[in-house]
């Protein structure tokens, strides 16, 4: 059987040497410390779409998750949407990025061959009470550039659904759908034709920032003049990066604690910009390696903030807080995956081949097709019609009522409290109805999905779909988004930190990316290579 975390750990291991294929270039080393152009935290689909851009531009880039897939958390536990940006303040990063990656999102789709529906949206007005804010929603949609804005009237709403029911509603003709995994599976073998290695189940365990003259000593035996650099073609430049400024009375030794093999492992630095090392472990094996890399992306989402703490050089001062948000889903009973289908249908079922074979020229990278579908909510979904599962009702029995027919994307006004966009009614890429997030908010990440939350979420779908069945959801599924503003504040802007905010040259920190993050996931990845290179 395929083990995606040692296949990984043994590619990473198997990089530091001659060329691989796939154009990989080989990692230089250092006494045991492996030096890598690029580290990229967080094999989400932002972190996938920064290794990708990164890599395409000719960087060495080395991706690491702790997760046994990528995209396992945030990535693939959400609406699968791509927004128009009709909510976001003009100028943010969320408006800008989200009406640019709209466009660059469907382009890229279509060039690739990746499942996608421009299905439209309709945003409803349900009480005459909502009608002024609607049309201010409209109006600050338009300011921020959406495109193909109109109102409608409760006639021509009902015209194009007619199941809804509404006052008035603006229709957003460029909002769509998307698989979102064979997408993430795109995004990683364009990074791995490039000759990115991703590394899952692979822990950062800490980090320091070094300064030019740092010098990184590992294990007990290790000495600058004992270790040679793997390749002979990277030994000047890396003698340059890691050399010991003897002279300067401002370099000082510190003392960490022992690592596995027992050998006190030292980092000698002055803080500032020489790169950043990474204590990494396998999760698996237990193995631990150092990574010395010139430049550092955190994009680890749920874990963004956790793993800039754990980094020496980083201040505190500079890591926004997280507040996480739980958003739960449920479906129609036997109309689509719910929970208990996904844990039943899915475990250890592997990536459907065929879905993955999109790299850019026409072979699938191991890693991309082979990893485990664990943990995994979009690609799941997309596996149970084809493996015959059995969706059944909480109750036991199987919904025999028609599918009711709704084309398009069905949002209610966004509440005036804040914290999200109200519970939407969406489809998945075969047609099914999925409904959610609400707003749980939490303090650790558990994504069980209370079924005692269905009454509450009938009421909110009833406002706009009045002929919804009783009974007949089922729990499906709940993601975590990652936040930066507190409950009960306006929801905040991304946070994206290049060196002119934290001072330390070569690190790109990202916070609080969460909706749109998917549709935005390729303008965000220009922006970071941006602020990198």
């Amino acid at each position: 059987m395929f083990q995606p975390t040692m296949f990984a750990w043994r590619a990473l291991r198997n990089a530091v040497g001659p060329s691989k294929g796939h154009g990989a270039r080989a990692l230089c080393t250092q006494g045991n410390a492996q030096h890598v152009d690029c580290v990229v935290m967080g094999a989400g689909v932002v972190g996938l779409a920064i290794a990708r851009s990164l890599a395409l531009a000719g960087r060495e880039v080395v991706i690491l998750d702790s997760n046994s897939s990528f995209g396992s958390e945030t990535s693939s536990r959400n609406s699968e949407v791509i927004h128009a940006g009709l909510y976001y303040p003009p100028g943010s990063l969320k408006s800008t990025m989200c009406i640019e990656g709209n466009r660059a999102l469907y382009d890229f789709c279509g060039q690739r061959a990746i499942p996608y529906k421009n299905t439209g949206k309709l945003v409803v007005a349900s009480t005459k009470e909502q009608i002024p804010a609607l049309r201010a929603l409209h109006s600050r949609a338009q300011q921020c550039g959406a495109r193909g804005l109109q109102l409608l009237s409760r006639e021509e709403a009902v015209s194009l659904e007619p199941n809804v029911d509404c006052q008035e509603a603006l229709l957003s003709p460029s909002s769509g759908i998307l698989d979102s995994h064979t997408y993430m599976a795109t995004l990683l073998a364009d990074a791995e034709s490039s000759g990115a290695v991703m590394a899952v189940a692979s822990r950062v365990l800490r980090g320091k920032v070094l300064d030019d003259r740092s010098q990184v000593f590992m294990g007990a035996d290790s000495s600058p003049s004992s270790a040679a650099p793997a390749d002979a073609s990277c030994q000047d430049a890396n003698l340059r990066a890691t050399s010991l400024d003897t002279s300067s009375s401002r370099t000082t030794s510190e003392e960490t604690p022992s690592g596995a093999d027992g050998h006190q492992r030292r980092v000698r630095a002055d803080g500032g910009g020489g790169g950043i090392v990474l204590e990494v472990e396998d999760l698996q094996s237990q193995e631990r390696m150092e990574l010395h890399a010139s430049m550092v992306v955190n994009s680890a989402g749920l874990h963004a903030q956790s793993l800039s703490h754990s980094i020496d050089g980083i201040s505190s001062a500079s890591i926004p807080p997280l507040y996480l948000a739980k958003g739960n889903y449920f479906t129609l009973a036997g109309g689509s995956m719910s929970q208990s289908a996904h844990e039943t249908c899915s475990s250890g079922s592997k990536t459907s081949q065929a879905a993955h074979e999109v790299s850019s020229n026409g072979s699938t990278s191991q890693t991309a097709h082979e990893v485990s579908s664990s943990g995994n909510i979009s690609q799941s979904m997309h596996e149970a019609s084809s493996n015959g599962c059995s969706i059944q009702s909480s109750a036991g029995g199987h919904h025999q009522g028609p599918r009711p027919s709704f084309s398009r994307l069905i949002y209610p006004m966004p509440p005036a409290s804040g914290g999200g966009l109200g519970i939407h009614l969406t489809l998945d890429m075969g047609g099914g109805l999925r409904f959610g997030p609400d707003v749980e908010h939490v303090n650790n990440i558990d994504y069980t999905v209370d079924p005692g939350r269905a009454p509450a979420f009938e009421q909110a779908i009833r406002s706009y779909w009045p002929g919804l069945p009783a009974g007949a959801l089922v729990p499906a599924y709940a993601g975590i988004r990652p936040k930066v503003s507190a409950p009960g504040h306006p929801a905040a802007d991304f946070v994206v930190q290049g060196p002119k905010h934290h001072g330390i040259r070569g690190l790109v920190c990202l916070y609080g990316i969460e909706s749109p993050g998917l549709t935005a996931s390729l303008v965000l990845a220009e922006h970071v290579k941006r602020l990198l290179l």
